[in-house]
């Protein structure tokens, strides 16, 4: 949707204090933040299929879609499907690069990064930056295909 937003490999990210992150949810605190979240019951086949997308199966009622960088871009439950963003910001968890697994009656949620992993990591610039690289190669590097001018 905007081509100048893509994942990137951001080699130093791990470095970061809040990259790795876990939460817990009761099964029932699990189901009354599902069911509001904003749902559809109908995907295109594309949306699902599309290059680089992989399918992976948390249960028997729940799957999650994935794209080349691990990011979740769908979440299917029981035919009714949410993005993996509107589902982070739903449940409060830092990212949408995350693995579900339950336990005793809890949903357990691990994320890795911060976001929705397109963009500028403000984390792996910050890292660029101490390396020596100037802006403009930062900029280069997180936004492909994109012309920088210089205005006076």
């Amino acid at each position: 949707e905007y081509c100048y937003l893509q994942s990137v490999p951001c080699e130093r990210d791990f470095l970061s204090e809040n990259y790795a992150n876990h939460y817990s949810f009761q099964e029932q605190e699990f189901e009354l933040i599902w069911e509001q979240l904003p749902k559809s019951d109908a995907l295109e086949e594309s949306d699902l299929k599309g290059e680089g997308i992989t399918e992976e199966k948390v249960s028997e009622n729940m799957n999650l879609y994935r794209d080349s960088a691990g990011y979740v871009i769908y979440v299917e439950r029981e035919g009714e499907y949410t993005t993996g963003e509107q589902f982070r910001v739903s449940f409060h968890i830092s990212s949408a690069c995350f693995q579900m697994q339950k336990d005793n009656g809890q949903i357990l949620i691990s994320t890795r990064g911060s976001g929705h992993g397109l963009g500028m990591s403000q984390f792996g610039a910050n890292e660029m930056a101490k390396a020596g690289d100037d802006y403009i190669e930062i900029l280069k590097y997180f936004f492909k295909d994109v012309t920088i001018t210089k205005f006076e």
